[in-house]
């Protein structure tokens, strides 16, 4: 398109918002369709505009990964498995050519093939580090969840391969004799044989379900019992150790929640080297903030359609400077051997501007941290590229979070985030990202607010370097290109990065005035919640926890990177009988790391448990609480969005986990069958928190048999108890939506833990609960921003929800009497 036409589409924008102004007082039928034809108008002009080629280079990996290990046992076996049946091919053929009187062929020598089967083999385990087949989204809602059915989970050949760790059953659950032969703590006279929903006769018939790694008696006691100890002893809480009840006495010593941040930041280990705490950790974030209201951007597409045009008219009138590169601050570190305690100085930089610099100044080197570049275009508009997750097999690009200083107040920034993944966002639907404000803290107004002004999201000019036959690293939007049939083409290339078709990138856009002259801010996608944060947390929670509360903090396992993976078990003292007559409920949260709401909903439901009201009280008293508050710490700590470091969605390997590689949610999942085989106990409720990126308001997914993509699924009695407590969360929650609810159960989804329990360890009540980065659009809260405040309200009101349930399901006994 010419200067004449991209000149008369500029005069009909400029005509479209002057009738949007008339309109707008008088609140006019019109005037939503002008709006919207606005936006699309300018939309369409942008995409007029010539394409720019994307400013990172093909050729420049993300310089941060970390060696994951190998199960040399697992890749060996496998190398077996292939041989074995590379030698019956070659028989298969050689006796069908004899039957036809065909002339054989000459076999390739042996030496030969076993190489290349043994090369395989390892391509194969390298594939089992790969994201299952269906789209990595966080949204179980209509046409993904439609799209997603034409995927299949993982091969039959991948559960083979997983099958090479020796301390786990893999294939079957535990039998009956492996169960009677090992009576340590297990109920006399009780068969422990569990009937799979897979096991039915009808399972050929609805297509295969693969199998579930399960592990033996002994090896659930030997890895779990010691975590069910009042199970044995009861829950007395004058028996607990130091390190597990740092108080005993009703006046609990003060604990500068600064000094625990300190001092927990020290033992966090990230791949990357850190140089700072970020400032927001240090504040508990108890202050309930005021709601903020959907932000109503009518004119933001026309004023980003405006700058466009400028740009493009005055080509190189401002040529980028790139004011901040972590590619080359890494390289820079990994040169430095010094090493320093990690601490923070900003309120020594607050109003004072940087002499030597004109710009903003950005970091984003600290826990939870994405940004990857930034460059400045125009004199205060910066273009931002963020990182992708460490060892990504597929492209993740959603979450950033990244300080700025150096500012002048009341200055309008335009930051302009050039690498999204997704071709919608909720910041075209009237929400905000968050930002900090240190000088803001330091008057005693700490907490994090949404901020910013002509917030839109769209299909920006960008388009991928032609100068490689890979993409680009950074590249977000991939297509896969078609494959052959019966062939797997891997997808990375050595250094994993995504080499698949390249489609388009989309922009975050937003304008932010500071109010403060030289002060220190960080902008987040959401409300940040690192480890660190959590650690700090639980710790105060142990010690000034109420002493007639049982509460006790364990360690399941360690990740990858080598960091914690905490399990909390809170209930009231109690004898063993007691406590044997208590359900358990298990809650775990943050698996996807850039769900940092999940975090916050987590934060307020560890709160009230812990507090001295009659429902918490209630509730200890009812229930056993078995807590796993992040599942991810390693990929919350180093900012990633999605994966963890084995680069894939650990919500995709529930139905056979690999303790190496996905240790958190292996042990997890020993767990929840330590809790089955060995108390014979099933859950009463599992709730796995989650953050929605697409959908207004707080809601659940859960499994209604009768919706499910199997035929036999459908004859599996049910009585309807998986909408039971999403029913009572609407009743009592302002945020929680039950129009919103799902109940279907996809092909694509049997391996997250939703449905992995459901069907192999028959727990009716497993849900995902989903809560909005956005706000509400129904209720009390209709219009408004969802806030930290409103987070931990939700956490409250899902154990509240519990108390309800447990009175219906009596009441359903009582009436059977």
């Amino acid at each position: 398109m010419g200067l004449n036409g991209l000149s008369l589409c500029e005069s009909s924008i400029r005509h479209l918002s002057e009738e949007r102004r008339k309109l707008q007082s008088t609140k006019h039928v019109a005037l939503a369709p002008i709006i919207q034809l606005q936006d699309s108008l300018c939309a369409l002009t942008i995409r007029c505009l010539p394409p720019s080629v994307f400013p990172m280079s093909s050729k420049t990996p993300f310089p941060l990964s970390y060696p994951l290990p190998i199960d040399k046992k697992a890749i060996a076996n496998t190398a077996a498995t292939n041989r074995q049946q590379a030698n019956t091919s070659l028989l298969n053929r050689t006796l069908r050519n004899s039957l036809t009187k065909s002339p054989l062929k000459t076999p390739a020598k042996s030496k030969t093939r076993n190489k290349s089967v043994d090369s395989a083999a390892a391509a194969a385990f390298d594939s089992a580090l790969d994201d299952d087949g269906s789209p990595s989204s966080d949204e179980d809602f209509g046409d993904e969840e439609d799209e997603s059915l034409k995927f299949f989970n993982s091969t039959l050949s991948q559960h083979s391969l997983m099958g090479g760790i020796d301390d786990i059953a893999m294939l079957t659950p535990a039998s009956e004799e492996e169960n009677d032969s090992d009576n340590a703590f297990t109920k006399d006279g009780n068969s422990n044989r569990r009937i799979l929903r897979s096991d039915t006769d009808n399972a050929s018939k609805d297509g295969d379900l693969g199998k579930y790694s399960s592990l033996k008696v002994s090896e659930l006691n030997a890895n779990y019992r010691s975590f069910f100890t009042e199970y044995e002893n009861g829950a007395c809480s004058p028996e607990m150790s130091p390190k597990q009840r740092r108080m005993t006495v009703a006046e609990p010593k003060h604990l500068d929640f600064l000094e625990l941040i300190t001092e927990q930041s020290q033992k966090t280990l990230s791949v990357g080297d850190f140089v700072k705490i970020p400032y927001p950790d240090l504040c508990e974030m108890d202050m309930d903030l005021e709601q903020q209201d959907l932000i109503s951007n009518p004119e933001s597409m026309r004023e980003a359609m405006i700058q466009e045009m400028a740009r493009f008219r005055l080509e190189n009138q401002f040529p980028p400077q790139i004011v901040f590169d972590l590619d080359k601050l890494i390289i820079e570190t990994k040169k430095s051997s010094t090493k320093f305690l990690l601490s923070n100085n900003d309120l020594e930089i607050i109003g004072k501007s940087n002499s030597q610099s004109d710009h903003l100044l950005f970091e984003s080197r600290f826990e939870s941290g994405n940004l990857r570049r930034a460059t400045r275009i125009a004199e205060n508009h910066y273009e931002l590229i963020i990182s992708p997750d460490i060892n990504q097999r597929n492209a993740h690009y959603q979450w950033f979070y990244f300080q700025v200083s150096n500012n002048k107040s009341n200055v309008p920034y335009t930051f302009e985030i050039i690498n999204c993944l997704k071709t919608t966002s909720m910041f075209s639907q009237g929400m905000q990202p968050v930002l900090f404000s240190v000088t803001e803290a330091q008057k005693g107004r700490p907490g994090w607010v949404r901020a910013g002004s002509s917030v839109c999201y769209y299909r920006n000019l960008y388009v991928p370097r032609s100068d490689s036959s890979g993409a680009d690293d950074s590249d977000p939007i991939v297509v896969d290109k078609p494959k052959k049939k019966g062939k797997k083409i891997s997808t990375t290339d050595a250094n994993n990065n995504d080499m698949r078709e390249t489609k388009s990138y989309f922009s975050t856009r937003f304008t932010i005035k500071f109010r403060h002259h030289a002060d220190v801010c960080y902008i987040a996608y959401h409300y940040p919640y690192t480890f660190t944060f959590l650690q700090a947390t639980l710790e105060k929670l142990l010690t000034h926890c109420d002493p007639h509360i049982f509460i006790r903090k364990d360690q399941i396992a360690t990740t990858i990177r080598g960091n914690p993976i905490p399990l909390i078990t809170i209930t009231a003292p109690g004898t063993l009988k007691e406590i044997e007559n208590r359900e358990i409920v298990i809650f775990s949260a943050r698996v996807h790391p850039g769900e940092s709401n999940a975090s916050w909903i987590m934060h307020g439901l560890l709160k009230f448990l812990t507090s001295t009201s009659r429902d918490a009280t209630k509730l200890r008293e009812h229930f056993v609480f078995k807590i796993i508050p992040m599942l991810n710490p390693d990929g919350v700590i180093n900012g990633s969005h999605r994966c963890g470091l084995a680069g894939v969605d650990l919500n995709r390997v529930w139905d056979f986990p690999n303790q190496l590689l996905h240790p958190s949610i292996y042990h997890s999942k020993g767990l929840i069958q330590y809790i089955v085989d060995v108390l014979h106990k099933k859950p009463f409720v599992f709730v796995d928190l989650h953050g929605h990126s697409k959908r207004s308001n707080v809601f659940m997914f859960g499994n209604n048999p009768e919706e499910s993509w199997r035929n036999s699924d459908h004859s599996y009695p049910h009585n309807n108890q998986y909408n039971i407590l999403p029913e009572y969360l609407a009743q009592i929650s302002n945020g929680f939506s039950m129009k919103e609810c799902r109940f279907n159960i996809a092909k694509s989804k049997e391996s997250s833990a939703r449905v992995t329990l459901w069907r192999q360890f028959n727990i009716e009540r497993s849900y995902t609960m989903e809560s909005t980065y956005c706000g509400f659009d129904m209720g009390p809260y209709a219009g408004k921003q969802i806030g930290i405040t409103e987070h931990n309200e939700m956490g409250r009101r899902l154990a509240e929800a519990l108390l309800h349930l447990q009175n219906y399901n009596e009441g359903i006994k009582n009436s059977l009497r």
